[in-house]
């Protein structure tokens, strides 16, 4: 009798264990998006900047509820705008944002320092341009030691993409680095259109429209940044916090199914989320329109290597970092 009993238990706990191994998790829509089965309520804390294009699929997703399709049914999510690359960082770190779109010159930097973050993708190539109101400057190799060029923000997408320019071209990298003064935006186009203090200024979409809009008052662009951008990936990364990447792999695996739509949608649906984001970036259509054809977003991270190089040889990195070097190496698009 006794053995009988010990035989029941053992076929119940096998039953058991069957029926627990065959739960799966569900979205919204009902759909199945694998991952843990937990049917505790979570939420996820996911950060965007709404102003800028390089997290332009964040915004779209947002604004057509995406991740409620693919995000698993007991998942809550609470976004955040928080637009400083530092303070992105140390959110992340705290772990007050579980998913963010820093830019990738911002996400190095922060691992160089031991910082527990984990690339997922990459994310969305940036737009940056530099212009100056100097008749005799008409290429970054015309500015001269003790000039003044103005950028929004240093380790950030635009300084990135004035130091790669400034070695394909040969330049003393050092040298012209020391040139950027930190200025937000709207005072340095007001400084340009004065032709007072500063002689250049690097410029992301769509304070760029603005300088543009300055071609009477003597303001002229000098460089499109856009050729090192594509060769040295310089734009934002999908960026988790590493203890929220380990234990949420179903809501890390939806976001990136939410990403995968939009980039596949992305001619299709072009005129649509052209509007949204004009919209949010308070511009005309037309001009969205023409950055999504030249620049689409790709998960695709190809100059990773080349753009750690580029920050270690400028000290901005302790070591020459390195994409195969990352613990979830197979699983990054590239």
């Amino acid at each position: 009798m006794k053995k009988r009993s010990k035989i029941i238990v053992g076929i119940l706990a096998v039953v058991v264990v069957a029926i627990v191994a065959t739960i799966v998790v569900k979205n919204n829509n009902g759909q199945e998006v694998g991952g843990q089965a937990s049917t505790q309520e979570r939420t996820v804390v996911i950060n965007y900047n709404p102003d800028n294009y390089a997290s332009a699929v964040f915004q779209i997703a947002k604004e057509e509820n995406l991740m409620e399709k693919y995000l698993p049914e007991n998942v809550k999510v609470e976004w955040t705008t928080i637009a400083s690359a530092s303070d992105i960082r140390d959110a992340m770190v705290a772990g007050e944002i579980d998913i963010g779109t820093p830019g990738i010159m911002a996400y190095m930097t922060a691992i160089d320092e031991g910082a527990p973050l984990t690339l997922m993708s990459f994310y969305g190539y940036a737009t940056v341009m530099a212009y100056t109101n100097q008749d005799n400057i008409n290429s970054l190799a015309d500015f001269q030691a003790g000039d003044q060029i103005s950028i929004s923000g240093l380790a950030s997408n635009p300084q990135a993409a004035y130091l790669a320019a400034l070695k394909e071209e040969g330049l003393d990298v050092q040298k012209y680095n020391q040139m950027l003064v930190k200025i937000p935006n709207t005072e340095a186009i007001a400084m340009l259109e004065g032709r007072n203090q500063i002689k250049g200024s690097i410029l992301s979409f769509s304070a760029n429209l603005k300088a543009d809009a300055l071609k009477d008052q003597g303001v002229k662009k000098i460089r499109d940044f856009s050729d090192v951008i594509e060769k040295y990936s310089i734009g934002t990364a999908l960026i988790a916090n590493t203890d929220f990447y380990n234990n949420n792999p179903d809501i890390c695996e939806a976001i990136r199914k939410v990403q995968n739509e939009v980039i596949e949608n992305w001619d299709k649906d072009m005129e649509k989320n052209a509007e949204i984001l004009a919209n949010q970036y308070d511009c005309e259509v037309k001009d969205v329109i023409d950055l999504m054809e030249k620049q689409p977003p790709t998960d695709k991270l190809t100059g990773y290597n080349d753009l750690a190089q580029l920050l270690y040889e400028v000290d901005m990195l302790s070591k020459p970092l390195k994409l195969e070097d990352l613990p979830n190496y197979d699983s990054i698009p590239r």
